[in-house]
């Protein structure tokens, strides 16, 4: 899924997340400047039984550089919260995360 491939852009690989991802999250989160771990919009940034999150990291590394999670609502809607590492955020990583995260997944 590298759709933006230059020879400045990151290559990423997004996928939805499991619970092999928690762990990775969850550092990912820690490296987070505490003001964006507090700007969470609506929705809570870890994923929960009830929520569908998908994961962006860094091909190179392998570390989680971002993460989306939709959770359900009782009005039929989702909240959803977006986080993208700063370094990335210039490369419509959020963007992407939102796109895979409205798939229908099989």
């Amino acid at each position: 899924m590298d759709r933006t491939a230059s020879a400045s852009a990151p290559r990423i690989c997004i996928h939805f997340a499991d619970a092999r991802d928690a762990r990775a999250i969850a550092c990912f989160e820690r490296r987070l400047p505490a003001a964006a771990r507090r700007a969470t919009g609506h929705a809570e940034p870890a994923p929960a039984e009830s929520s569908v999150a998908v994961v962006a990291r860094d091909r190179d590394s392998g570390i989680v550089v971002g993460h989306a999670v939709a959770l359900p609502a009782a009005d039929g809607e989702a909240k959803v919260a977006v986080r993208v590492a700063e370094a990335y955020a210039a490369h419509d990583i959020g963007t992407r995360l939102v796109a895979e995260l409205t798939r229908v997944r099989q």
